[in-house]
């Protein structure tokens, strides 16, 4: 079965937490990019199930990644972690297929059920 989690997120510090909630849930098949140059290589070579994102990267501060992201594999599974709040932008990010939209910080305990339930 395939449980990669693809996670990008360019603070250190809140790739850290997350990546740690994600453990603390039983996930440890994590592959993490600060950008998203290094989430498509990634997304390429290791062909996760489910992307955690951020939306504002050094290298893009857009929704553009899910569609590059869905390129590479149409069935992958996509959750936004973002500072922001404004629903236009959330709902332009459901609208391209995104399953959950968290605003951070994120709730750990709402964030592994959400894992749960994508990856089974």
């Amino acid at each position: 079965m395939n449980d990669m989690i693809l996670l990008v997120e360019d603070l250190t510090f809140t790739r850290i937490q997350l990546r740690n909630i994600l453990i603390d849930g039983g996930y440890e098949n994590i592959c993490e990019a600060a950008d998203a140059k290094t989430a498509i290589t990634l997304a390429e070579e290791k062909r996760p199930v489910l992307a955690i994102l951020d939306i504002t990267l050094p290298d893009r501060e857009d929704l553009s990644l899910i569609e590059d992201l869905r390129k590479i594999d149409p069935a992958i599974e996509l959750i936004i972690c973002s500072a922001t709040s404004q629903q236009l932008v959330i709902n332009q990010a459901m609208n391209l297929g995104v399953r959950k939209f968290f605003t951070k910080p994120v709730d750990g305990f709402e964030l592994q059920a959400m894992v749960k339930e994508i990856i089974k």
